[in-house]
This record gives structure tokens, sequence and C-alpha cells, in this order.
């Protein structure tokens, strides 16, 4: 899920920016089909690449991640106190 909300953010900068997946894709020295595969949900970029990213598409990681979980939600997670037998 959280690979195709990143995706569609990738997509939304990216032709916000008047960039095509080719023009993007040699900005940071990868294969088209890797922008297309991240953009369709099937592939999550990784750290680098998504570093990467943003800096072609002159924007924060903060940014794609934001845009791209904006509608996720995150389990709370509470410490749970557990007995020790006696």
């Amino acid at each position: 899920m959280l690979a195709s909300r990143v995706g569609e953010a990738i997509a939304e900068i990216r032709r916000a920016r008047g960039l095509t997946q080719a023009k993007l894709a040699e900005m940071i020295n990868l294969e088209q089909e890797a922008i297309s595969r991240w953009e369709r949900g099937r592939r999550a970029p990784t750290l680098y690449r998504l570093q990467q990213s943003s800096d072609a598409l002159d924007c924060s990681v903060d940014q794609l991640l934001q845009r791209g979980s904006k509608h996720l939600r995150f389990p709370v997670v509470r410490p749970v106190l557990i007995s020790r037998p006696r």
C-alpha cells in the first residue's frame, strides 16, 4: 500500500515539473521501467533512490512520503505490563 501511494506522489510531482518517466530515470541513472514500476505501485524505491528522486524533483523526501502516506493509518502501540508468575 505504501509503495502505491509513494508512487502516486512521485508521478504527481514528476508531472507537475514537466518531466517524463524517461527523463527522471536519466536524471537518477535508472531504467525508465523502474520509474514505471514505482508509479504503478509494483515496487517501492529504496531510501537511496527516494533521496535521488527528491533531489531530481526538487522536493524533500518528506514531501514524497507525506503525499504518499496522507491517507495511511498507523496502529497505536502501547506498552503492555506482563506480570511474572509467582
